[in-house]
């Protein structure tokens, strides 16, 4: 999504699904919400096109070369996470925002009043601007399926000595603490192999045996399929292959 606001523009990168309806849903449903108020965005879904398991990672870094051009700040944004109440304003330190979660089950009732999103979780959605993006080096692109990756980007922070900031977590939605609703998508599931896989990926980053700096953004293969241009959204399909970010 780009975003122009009170300073230049700010680019939301929505993680994609197999469901258009969800897509489109989700899209429409972001631009009415008040968290945008005063602010000009454009949303930008960036969509595994491939066969292969979900990487976020590669999914962010290469939605972040294709907008990077004319944004000043982004939101990185998980799509199966709708915002209720936050603050998506510009901040010079990156901001976990997704603090506080409700759920609901698959007719949309929600089945539980709040759970806090864990700090070293950091997923969800994350603001952080184009500048310190560059310097920790993006995402790593060795993450396949939904296992570590968001508190991997974490320690990329600290180690490239960016501090990561979070908004306090409430049981109130009256404020702006990053209440959200969690959509639970249906195209991410991750099976053991890939579990096993992520702690195994997990640890040989954290361990530095794959330096940051010689891993991530800078290291960025895709091939860009197709660029969709819908009333509420841009989309585009990426693919890539898997023998260039294998452990």
């Amino acid at each position: 999504m780009r975003i122009k606001s009170y300073k230049e523009n700010k680019v939301v990168l929505l993680r994609a699904t197999e469901s258009p309806q969800e897509l489109i849903g989700l899209a429409a449903n972001i631009t009415m919400k008040k968290n945008f108020n005063n602010i000009e965005y454009e949303i930008v879904i960036i969509e595994q096109d491939n066969d292969l398991p979900f990487n976020k990672g590669l999914l962010f870094n290469s939605g972040f070369l294709l907008t990077s051009g004319n944004t000043d700040y982004y939101a990185l944004h998980d799509i199966d996470e709708l915002p209720i109440s936050a603050n998506y304003s510009y901040t010079d330190t990156p901001m976990h925002i997704c603090v506080n979660i409700y759920e609901q089950n698959n007719n949309g009732t929600i089945i539980n009043e709040y759970k806090e999103s864990g700090f070293q979780h950091n997923g969800g959605s994350v603001i952080i601007n184009k500048e310190k993006y560059i310097k920790v080096n993006g995402h790593s692109n060795l993450f396949w399926g939904k296992c570590r990756v968001d508190i991997n980007f974490r320690w990329r922070c600290l180690w490239a000595g960016v501090s990561m900031h979070r908004y306090k977590s409430s049981s109130s939605t009256e404020n702006d603490n990053g209440f959200y609703i969690s959509l639970k998508s249906k195209t991410v599931v991750t099976n053991q192999k890939e579990i096993d896989l992520g702690i195994l990926t997990y640890d040989k980053t954290k361990s530095q045996e794959i330096p940051w700096q010689e891993e991530g953004l800078n290291t960025i293969k895709y091939i860009l399929k197709d660029k969709i241009v819908e009333k509420d959204f841009i989309k585009y399909k990426i693919d890539f292959n898997y023998d260039d970010f294998k452990i």
